[in-house]
């Protein structure tokens, strides 16, 4: 699978970073949890499992150009975008590496 914007999945927060997982599934279900651990090398265990699903919300992934300035220099800077229901507004700049953006198929 690709990487196609807008983009359907789900997003959970990981230290000071957001997560933005892209996928075709639906539902939060213990598979899901455990295939997202997978791909992230992260512990798989019941607690792990628990607290991804805890935390994990479904949203969508959108690139939008935001206007920024740097020295008196203004120029348009694509930033992630996630927002879902109740939320919106996450993300941060396509450049730095406070946004993880991973393909599950």
């Amino acid at each position: 699978m690709e990487l196609k914007l807008p983009a359907k999945g789900f997003t959970f927060p990981v230290g000071k970073r957001d997560v933005f997982i892209i996928t075709e599934r639906k539902n939060k279900t213990e598979n899901l949890a455990r295939k997202i651990l997978r791909r992230l090398m992260m512990p798989e265990n019941p607690d792990t499992i628990r607290e991804l699903l805890y935390y994990m919300q479904p949203a969508e992934l959108e690139i939008k150009q935001v206007k920024s300035s740097m020295l008196g220099e203004e120029f348009m800077r694509p930033m992630w975008e996630i927002h879902g229901k109740g939320f919106g507004g996450r993300g941060g700049w396509v450049d730095d590496d406070s946004t993880w953006v991973f393909v599950l198929e």
